[in-house]
């Protein structure tokens, strides 16, 4: 998203007036030894960190931040907009605030400044959505960390973000959530990312083959990978004459080893009752037309609230029929119906009964179900050079 803001400005404004720095840790381009900076093209750099602390979400790469600052600095800008900590560091943007006396942008893409727990807000003895941050509520959640420390990093937390001239959210959800914990100059503002020119690739989706599923993304526990294919077992134990009309195909990395072997294995009991089940391996994201060009279902299964999900975009306008986790990011976005169809966090059983009644459907018929609309990436700049 800040790649396609920072290509926008320079439609608007001309080619030498934004500057554009892209954070990657540990992995990137060869680059001149001792270097943190490598320059990829005019006015843009990547900025490669040998190391980031997820709990303190610093770097410890002081020189790393000083040449970043110096060349910052250099660009003399008039407003600054950061969309995010990884990489950079907490301090960096705390450093940048202090030096520069222009106006800074923060974009909330997700809920890591005010929850410990991978900014999931989920509840990790009951699983459900935690929407009013404490400090109380937080060490009942993580308890192998002191009370206190929730407090001073909320604290902290409230200081970084507070210190923005303006803070932007992608979803009303997110900033309700944020905003009920830190204080900001001013209320957030609600942008979304998109879609753009969100027509439907179809009028109606063939379903008389049968079900051929898709799933994208990392395949992690909190995507809930392994509710999706616990729901077509039940649908093949309960339907051993229908697994002939149903296909899976995961696509992504698997990024821990005891759930990979938790996955594997239940893709093996799909196959041993017949269903075509496959992990499909890493895709490319530019390429999702061709990623999804046999499936006609994508199932979107996250266990956490998540702020946005490209993939469901990404489904409704290929013209897949969109199968999604009942979170409060993905209601703004689409209206229920036809198509688009939701399903309990976490609810095999739910996914089932969605599986069983597609199954008994000739076609589905496809509206365009986004709530949020956009001809074009210029219009979401726009938005943001408003508050600017």
């Amino acid at each position: 998203m800040a790649k396609r803001l920072f290509d926008a400005h320079l439609r608007k404004h001309g080619p030498d007036s934004a500057l554009f720095i892209g954070a990657s840790i540990k992995e990137g381009p060869r680059r001149a030894a001792g270097s943190n900076l490598l320059q990829v093209a005019q006015q843009e750099f990547l900025y490669i960190t040998e190391s980031f602390d997820y709990l303190y979400f610093t770097n410890f790469d002081a020189s790393g931040q000083s040449d970043l600052l110096r060349l910052i600095e250099s660009f003399a800008p008039t407003t600054v907009h950061c969309h995010h900590f990884m990489g950079f560091g907490v301090d960096f943007l705390q450093a940048l605030q202090a030096k520069l006396q222009v106006r800074t942008v923060f974009t909330l893409h997700e809920h890591m400044v005010v929850c410990q727990n991978d900014g999931h807000l989920l509840q990790r003895n009951n699983q459900r959505i935690c929407r009013d941050i404490h400090a109380a509520r937080c060490a009942t959640c993580l308890p192998q960390y002191r009370y206190d420390y929730f407090q001073h990093r909320l604290d902290h937390m409230a200081g970084l973000v507070g210190a923005f001239d303006v803070v932007t959210a992608v979803s009303k959800f997110t900033a309700d959530v944020v905003s009920s914990a830190i204080k900001t100059k001013a209320p957030i503002v609600v942008i979304p990312n998109g879609p753009v020119d969100a027509v439907p690739a179809a009028t109606s989706i063939d379903l008389r083959a049968g079900l051929n599923i898709a799933y994208i993304g990392q395949i992690h526990r909190t995507k809930g990978v392994h509710v999706l294919l616990e729901a077509m077992l039940m649908v093949a134990k309960r339907r051993p004459r229908q697994v002939d009309r149903m296909r899976v195909s995961v696509w992504g990395g698997i990024l821990l080893e005891d759930y990979r072997q938790e996955i594997e294995s239940l893709v093996q009991q799909l196959q041993d009752c017949g269903v075509f089940a496959r992990l499909a391996g890493m895709y490319d994201s530019s390429n999702l037309r061709q990623v999804l060009s046999d499936a006609n279902v994508v199932v979107v299964p996250s266990l956490w609230p998540e702020s946005y999900c490209i993939t469901a975009d990404e489904a409704v306008m290929h013209g897949k029929v969109l199968l999604c986790s009942d979170f409060p990011a993905a209601r703004e976005r689409f209206e229920e119906g036809g198509s688009v169809r939701f399903f309990a966090p976490g609810s095999a059983v739910q996914l089932a009964t969605q599986f069983e009644d597609l199954l008994g459907m000739q076609d589905v018929k496809v509206l365009s179900p986004f709530t949020y609309k956009y001809q074009s990436f210029d219009e979401i700049y726009d938005a943001y050079e408003e508050h600017y």
